[in-house]
Formats: C-alpha cells, structure tokens, sequence
C-alpha cells in the first residue's frame, strides 16, 4: 500500500511537472492557413458562400444604344453606357457573367466586393477571411490549386513544406513590462505589510511582557523594602553586608536589569515622600544592593532615554561619584540629556561658582531656567553661591537668566554689577535689567534708561517708560513729553502719557496740547476715565 501511494504520488508530480511545462512553454499546432492577394481568387472559386461577402459587376459599354436589362441588369443613374448586376452570393456566377458580358458586347467589365452591403478592396477581404480563419469559421484546407490537377502532386509538395505553428501558448502577463511592474509593486507592498506587522507584533509582545514584568517585580519589592526601612534598625542596616540583603529578594532577580530598574524607581518614589532618617535609609539600601553602579551604568548607553534616567537616579540618589562621568555629559547636543546633566551637577557637584551653568553654549530654555532656578535657590540658602560668572558667560541667555536670578533671590548687592552691564548689554538684557531696576527702586541708573528712550526697538522703548512711570524725575516728564511730540504710535503714545499722567497729572491736560489732535482727546479721555484708566 505504501508502494501504491508513492506511485500515486509520483505520478502526480510528472503531470504537474508536464502541466508546467506544456503552460510556460508549450504551443498549440495549427496550421498556417493566411491567404496572400494573388491567391484571393483561386479560393474564392474554390469555396461556397462565404458568410457576408457578395459581388456586383459593373460592365461599361462603348455604345450607349446597347441595352442590358435583358441581361438583367441596371442602368447607373449617372451615365447611360454604365450597367450593373444585381447581388451576387457566388464568386463563379460573377465570374461567368463578366465573362459572357465581354463576349457579348463591346466594353470593359469587374467585379467588386461588398461586405455586409459596404463595398471594400481585395485587401480588405483578404483581412475579413484572415479573421474568419484564426476564429475558425472559415476553412480553406479544402481548397485545391488550379495549377495542380494531381492529388498525389500536392501531397508531395505539403511534404516539403515546413511546418509553422499558427498558434503560440504563452503567458502573456510574462511579456507585459507594466505588468511586471505592477506585479513587482504589489509583491514588495505585501512583503513590507507583512514586515511592518510583524514587527509591531513583535514591538507589542515586548512591550506587553515589560508591563507585566514591571507590576510582577513591584509587587515583589514592596515586601523587602519595607522590612528594610521600617523594622530593622540603623546600627544593623549599616552592618549588613550586600549577600545578606540579596537574601531577601527572590533569587537571581538582582541579576536582572528590569528589576534593578524597578527597584531603583520605586526606592526613589519613596525618597521623594520620606524626610530625615527614611531618606538617609533608602539611599543606604540603594548602595548596599549596588544598584549605583546599574545607574552610573547607563550613562554609557547610546539610547537617550536610557542615559537621562540614569542621570536623574544619579541626581535623585546623590552619586557623587559618578560627577566626572554627568559633567561630560553638560555639553550634550541631546536636548533631555544636557539639561538633567547640568542639574545634576548644580546639584551634586558642590560647585558654588555656577560654573557648569556658565559654560553652557545652547541657549537655556524657560523650562530649563525653571529647574535650575529651583535648584539655585537652595544652594543660595545653603551658602554663598557666586553669580559673577553667569554674567560673564559667552551665552546670551545665561547672561539673562543671572540678571533674573537678581530679581528672583533678591540680590540688591548685584546692582551695580548690573548697572555696568547695562551700556554693553543686548536688548533682552536690558529689558531684564530695567526689570530689576523697576523692582528694587533703584533710580542711580536713570541716565542710562533716558538715552535708551531713542532705541528703534519697540518692546525696549515701552520697558523705558513702564520704568520710568515709577522711577522718573521732573527730567524725565520733559524727555517723556518731547517723545510723545515725536512719536506717531499710538500705543507708545498712550504709554508715555500714562507715565507722565502718574508722575505729574497736570501736565496731562487739553491746554497743553493742540486741540486738532483727536487721537490726544481719546488717550486723556482713556486715562480719565476711572473704569478704564487700568485698562
């Protein structure tokens, strides 16, 4: 039986093989059966009635006497020595009768075709009958030559003719270049549909395994780490030795680095929420599981997500020892790993000169200004911090960002540092300075602010005013009087003469200006107004 089925089997795979073979290469036999012009009329004499084809003969007399109606045929309209027949089915009759008609009378005679009622050339029949023949509607292998009156001659003569296959089986869509094309298209299509799927298939099983590994290894942590934090006392967490606190965890799961991570994250939760001694104990039990060096670790990675939460354990866990590998990191083009770098190193590094900060070439961003000013707060509680160097610094925004911290910590001694800034200093740093003027009442700078009123620059222009509206003198009413005259705009207008309104209300009156001038009678009208004049 296992015989059988393998012959069985065998045999399939010789048809198939065959059945290839005879589709991708194979060719049907048929016989060349085209008709040529000069032998048009020796197949029309040899056949019956081919389907839609009929004749007419046209006869021309010499004599317009003559009369052919007995004949059966038509006078043409047109001319009276012009005759014609009727429809003729049969190429012989036509023959025959444009025959009889030329031995009768004197005159030229033909035949002429007609397909369905439409008269056409012996071209255009010789194509008809072609179509009639690939469709197989028309056979002329009956048709025997004129010239041959022996059966045994034209067998003969087949013999040494050689054979052409009229018909050709082939795979068309093989030959079609669009095709191929298209095809190729489609394939590729597929063939990255089935890549990208796989691959988020892939992506997704990864990620769905770290979601549950991550809950299952909390779940694991909570029980040692509270153990460790709230049973044992100090004295014995500091002479437990790193295999005794393995010990508590389930084994080989400190070999893993998503539990290292778990445990680090969760360990800096609690740090963030304990205070005193609790603080003090979580940071002992993160160096005696050495889960600071898995931290110091990751600044090695190419992944930048992976450096940055490296950077902030680093931060979070005070790991001074890792400040020479952060402080390479300060000067990063990755937007995520510079900036936790940087407070990292304010933070831990004991650097009071700010010089970190100082040294920094990408401008700061408010989100960044934002953290390190909440870091250099309380390094200013601490201790003295040195600000000198900030505005010393290359970086425009870090010159800026040291005149804010003036304004934000309250730094009145660093006044005068500011004011010979202020003649050298960019626009946003003027802007800042004139903040911090505005804010300590610091009026030894006014000389300078009154030159700045002839800047070009707008938001500078209404920032001199602002300042002057709280700190201006009876010289600055004047100079503030003479703008207004010069300037068109309307809301520096508007701004100069609330300032001068604030600093002396009478000069603010109709009788001090042109009565022509409709915009002055809408400004004073605003600033008079008690609803509006804080609008």
């Amino acid at each position: 039986m296992i015989f059988e089925a393998g012959l069985r089997s065998l045999k399939k795979l010789i048809f198939t093989l065959v059945f290839l073979k005879l589709f991708f290469s194979g060719n049907l036999v048929a016989q060349d059966d085209s008709i040529t012009v000069t032998g048009l009329q020796s197949v029309l004499e040899n056949v019956d009635e081919v389907p839609g084809l009929e004749f007419i003969v046209y006869f021309k007399t010499l004599n317009d006497t003559t009369d052919l109606t007995l004949l059966n045929l038509s006078q043409h309209a047109d001319s009276v020595n012009f005759w014609f027949s009727d429809t003729i089915l049969l190429y012989n009759q036509a023959k025959e009768l444009n025959a009889g008609l030329s031995l009768l009378n004197e005159g030229s005679g033909s035949i002429n075709y007609f397909l369905f009622k439409r008269e056409v050339s012996e071209s255009g029949v010789l194509e008809y009958l072609d179509n009639l023949i690939r469709n197989e509607l028309f056979d002329p292998s009956g048709i025997v030559n004129n010239s041959f009156t022996n059966e045994g001659e034209l067998v003969l003569l087949g013999t040494k003719t050689a054979f052409r296959p009229y018909y050709k089986l082939k795979v068309k869509i093989l030959s079609d270049i669009k095709m191929l094309l298209l095809l190729a298209c489609l394939g590729m299509f597929l063939i990255a549909s089935l890549i990208m799927v796989l691959v988020m298939f892939v992506i997704k099983s990864k990620k769905r395994r770290k979601e549950v590994l991550t809950l299952r290894f909390k779940n694991l942590c909570y029980g040692p780490i509270s153990d460790l934090l709230f049973d044992d006392e100090p004295e014995r967490l500091k002479q437990l030795k790193r295999e005794e606190l393995v010990c508590l965890f389930p084994k080989g799961h400190l070999d893993i680095d998503l539990f290292k991570d778990v445990m680090i994250q969760e360990i800096i939760s609690l740090n963030k929420n304990m205070k005193g001694d609790f603080k003090a104990r979580l940071k002992l039990i993160y160096r005696k599981l050495e889960l600071d060096k898995h931290s110091i670790k990751k600044l090695s990675f190419k992944r930048w997500d992976v450096v940055t939460s490296g950077i902030v354990e680093i931060n979070e866990m005070d790991v001074i020892e890792a400040v020479p590998i952060v402080g390479k990191l300060t000067s990063h083009v990755n937007f995520y790993i510079r900036s936790n770098a940087v407070a990292t190193m304010l933070n831990i590094s004991e650097d009071m000169t700010l010089k970190v900060l100082a040294d920094q070439r990408y401008p700061l961003s408010k989100w960044q200004q934002m953290k390190y000013y909440r870091i250099i707060k309380y390094l200013n509680n601490k201790g003295n911090v040195q600000f000198d160097l900030l505005f010393e610094s290359k970086n425009e925004s870090v010159r800026v960002f040291g005149i804010k911290l003036v304004r934000y910590l309250g730094l009145v001694d660093r006044l005068s540092v500011l004011r010979q800034m202020y003649r050298t200093a960019s626009i946003n740093e003027k802007i800042e300075i004139l903040k911090c003027y505005d804010n300590f009442n610091h009026l030894e700078g006014l000389d300078d602010i009154h030159t700045d009123l002839s800047t070009s620059d707008k938001t500078l222009f209404l920032n001199v005013v602002k300042v002057l509206k709280n700190l201006g003198s009876e010289v600055s009413q004047i100079i503030l009087m003479e703008w207004f005259r010069k300037t068109k705009d309307f809301e520096c207008r508007l701004k100069i003469l609330d300032a001068v309104n604030s600093l002396n209300p009478e000069l603010v009156t109709l009788s001090n200006f042109s009565a022509n001038e409709e915009q002055v009678n809408q400004i004073i009208a605003h600033l008079k107004d008690p609803i509006l004049n804080h609008v």
